[in-house]
């Protein structure tokens, strides 16, 4: 069982001095400042002929047995003007366990459900408000990363 919730998402585009500073200096604001308990860069395209480039970057961070954040970076770059373009995404997940028969069942499901409604909705709750935050936050550190 599954729960997926999108908390947020935000664009924000500046033009940087030099590209690759900005690109270390966003990949490094995010590891020192941040404490996530998993960073991923999936993908770093360059395209010289096109003169753009394009890297993602995944942020996890965990805060029970069931849930965590997501938080995914879509950076295009333009590196003739210097153009950065971020995109940035937040969701929140639970997964519940389904290894054995008694938690593919149908009453586990409902049993879930109620424990979910009764309980631990107001814990995801929390989490969501954190996630808001982090995301703002990250947001206001690319920005002065941006203006440095």
């Amino acid at each position: 069982m599954q729960v997926f919730e999108e908390i947020g998402r935000n664009k924000t585009e500046f033009r940087a001095e030099d590209w690759h500073i900005a690109y270390n200096y966003i990949k490094n604001t995010i590891n020192k400042r941040f404490d996530f308990d998993e960073i991923e860069e999936d993908i770093f395209i360059f395209n010289e002929e096109g003169s753009t480039a394009h890297f993602e970057i995944n942020l996890f961070k965990y805060f029970d047995q069931y849930t965590f954040i997501e938080i995914g970076f879509e950076t295009d770059i333009n590196t003739e003007t210097n153009d950065i373009a971020i995109e940035q995404e937040g969701v929140l997940k639970t997964t519940y366990p389904e290894n054995t028969p008694f938690q593919k069942s149908l009453f586990y499901y409902f049993l879930r459900t109620v424990w979910e409604k009764l309980y631990y909705g107001k814990v995801r709750q929390q989490y969501k408000t954190q996630c808001k935050q982090l995301l703002q936050q990250i947001r206001d550190a690319i920005i002065e990363a941006a203006q440095a």
